[in-house]
């Protein structure tokens, strides 16, 4: 199993400390409605826009049970995105620790990003780079640190396999992975293949080998 760096393991415990205020106990079948309703009205609609009234409408409650699990809305924003960084993290030490070649895991990579992303509108994307939210800000620039740290844990791996060069900087690696989801949202793109399986394999392969042919054993 991957070890997790010294530096890594004390982000983690830091990043817990500093939530330590979202308290830690079962969630409740109303809790889970809650978080529910908002987490799809959020990425639909953004935080801003969103009320609690329509939180509570959306999740079938009353503003008196909203507030017996959430301080306010932002507060339920923070754990909403707590729980999804959390589950995303899982899904991720899962993988990585798998017995599958570094090239699929690759693969899973790129679309756990995607995954991330998935049906977020341009609004909440603002809302979450919004410096007059700050708890919020605070926590995506937490969340996007955390998974810089785990990606660039994975391209050591790749490197200690033999699956990457060594001489390669790990911010040039980085950027490319970044620009790989993005040419996975691309539309032109995405129109000229049949299905996104295809254009996953050939995004892949370009990333491994650009235009020259692979090698017999990697077919």
């Amino acid at each position: 199993m991957i070890k997790l760096t010294k530096s890594v393991y004390l982000y983690e415990k830091r990043l817990k400390n500093k939530y330590s205020y979202i308290v830690e106990k079962e969630v409740s079948a109303k809790q889970e409605q809650i978080e529910k309703a908002a987490k799809e009205l959020f990425w639909k609609y953004g935080i801003r826009k969103v009320t609690t009234e329509e939180i509570c409408r959306e999740a079938g409650v009353s503003k008196m049970t909203f507030y017996k699990y959430f301080k306010n809305k932002i507060a339920l924003a923070v754990q909403i995105f707590k729980d999804f960084g959390d589950e995303l993290y899982d899904y991720y030490d899962e993988m990585i620790n798998s017995h599958i070649s570094f090239e699929k895991k690759l693969e899973q990579l790129i679309m756990l990003k995607l995954k991330a992303a998935e049906n977020m509108s341009m609004e909440f994307i603002r809302d979450l780079y919004s410096a007059d939210i700050k708890v919020v800000r605070e926590m995506v620039d937490q969340m996007l640190n955390r998974s810089a740290k785990l990606t660039e844990i994975f391209i050591e791996l790749g490197k200690k396999e033999g699956s990457i060069r060594k001489d390669m900087p790990n911010e040039f690696i980085l950027f490319q992975l970044n620009q790989i989801v993005e040419m996975m949202r691309n539309d032109k793109l995405f129109s000229m293949f049949d299905n996104s399986k295809t254009l996953t394999r050939t995004i892949l392969d370009y990333f491994f080998y650009g235009i020259m042919n692979p090698p017999e054993n990697a077919k």
